[in-house]
């Protein structure tokens, strides 16, 4: 590798947003080597939390973003990545209003988005936005 790869590699991050609540998992990731958001609607998902340790071993988060109340499969399953040596990645945790749904969607509302025109009024923002991502997963 030469310099200038090895740099992109080291200021490369994704940060990984997750929320298990009543056996569904809602999460997120954003990759900045390409500057695009993933999303995956709420899923079922077991109390092993197999389906957020598959996302966690494909996309290898550098920070995982959670709420700071969890249910015990989450706390559980957080504990379990930091004791691997070899893949710790940073956890920061928000507080649980956070993750509200009225919460979330102010904040994608409000979100500058280069590919969206200045002038955009509300009323086409909340519809272009909401053909991309599910507002009625809580």
């Amino acid at each position: 590798m030469n310099g200038e790869e090895e740099e992109e590699e080291e200021s490369h991050e994704v940060l990984l947003s997750v929320f298990a609540q009543h056996g569904q998992l809602g999460l997120c990731f954003y990759d900045s080597r390409d500057f695009t958001l993933h999303y995956m609607p709420d899923t079922s998902d077991n109390h092993e939390l197999q389906l957020l340790a598959r996302v966690v071993q494909e996309v290898s988060p550098h920070v995982i973003i959670t709420s700071a109340k969890q249910e015990r499969c989450m706390v559980q399953f957080m504990q379990g990545l930091g004791a691997n040596p070899d893949y710790r990645p940073k956890v920061v945790t928000y507080p649980y209003v956070d993750f509200g749904l009225e919460v979330s969607k102010q904040r994608l509302l409000s979100a500058h988005f280069p590919f969206l025109p200045p002038a955009v009024s509300e009323r086409e923002r909340i519809s272009y936005l909401s053909s991309c991502i599910s507002f009625d997963s809580p």
